[in-house]
């Protein structure tokens, strides 16, 4: 077989060959470092009586913030491609006791919930230097909306999330947008409207993985935030329940 034949063979399957493997190695690495648990679920009892939904957004926080500090290599984020070997808080599963007790008491409101991420730390890599100052819809109640390979910060999918639940996503990112500097310096920020009750809390720089990873931070430095929008009022479908 002549040579430029072979070439030519060679430039189209390379690009497949690599698909496939790639493809392959993704699938491999969502099962094992897939994390335990179900997501956003609890078959625990309730043991406390959340009055508003401020109350739950202060709960489902409690349950999120800690999970940053499960680290499962030496590199860990909020947001992780599955083939790079990492597991991080874009998986809502609830895995300890603690995080059934948590859950169970949110769900048991029977309020909707929309968890979130504003991204306002500079990631290492150039090419997502884009995502600053971008509010990211990581759940709705137990519906996943943002997955580990979304490159855009809120896809068509958040969008109609949005519009179908009548959650003013536009007026959230501004809000977030206009508190950043409290946020940055380490404050909650509280906000309301007719339908809903708004937290946002910073995620701090914790622990020396985060540096590892952030190198222009220091530690305590505001690397996100946490941004949780719970409906005021109740729903009369179920929150799931395991």
């Amino acid at each position: 077989m002549k040579p430029l034949k072979l070439a030519c063979i060679g430039c189209v399957t390379l690009p497949v060959v690599l698909v496939g493997s790639c493809a392959a190695k993704m699938q491999y690495d969502a099962v094992v470092y897939n994390l335990p648990g179900e997501t956003l679920a609890s078959s625990a009892q309730p043991t406390a009586s959340l009055k508003t939904a401020m109350q739950v957004a202060e709960t489902l926080d409690s349950y999120v913030q800690p999970r940053f500090e499960i680290l499962r290599d030496k590199n860990f984020g909020a947001f992780r491609i599955t083939y790079k070997k990492h597991a991080g808080v874009v998986q809502l599963k609830v895995d300890s006791e603690k995080e059934r007790e948590l859950i169970a008491n949110a769900n048991a409101t029977k309020r909707e919930y929309v968890i979130s991420l504003l991204h306002c730390a500079l990631k290492p890599h150039p090419a997502r230097s884009r995502d600053l100052k971008k509010l990211q819809i990581l759940y709705f109640n137990q519906q996943k909306v943002s997955y580990d390979y979304d490159w855009d910060i809120n896809t068509p999918q958040a969008e109609k999330m949005a519009g179908a639940n009548k959650f003013d996503l536009e007026y959230l990112q501004e809000k977030a947008v206009e508190n950043l500097p409290q946020l940055m310096k380490g404050r909650e920020f509280r906000a309301s409207d007719a339908s809903w009750d708004y937290l946002m809390r910073p995620v701090l720089a914790s622990k020396q993985a985060c540096l590892n990873c952030h190198t222009g931070a220091k530690m305590g430095d505001t690397l996100g935030v946490m941004v949780y929008a719970v409906r005021k009022t109740t729903t009369s479908k179920s929150v799931k329940r395991a």
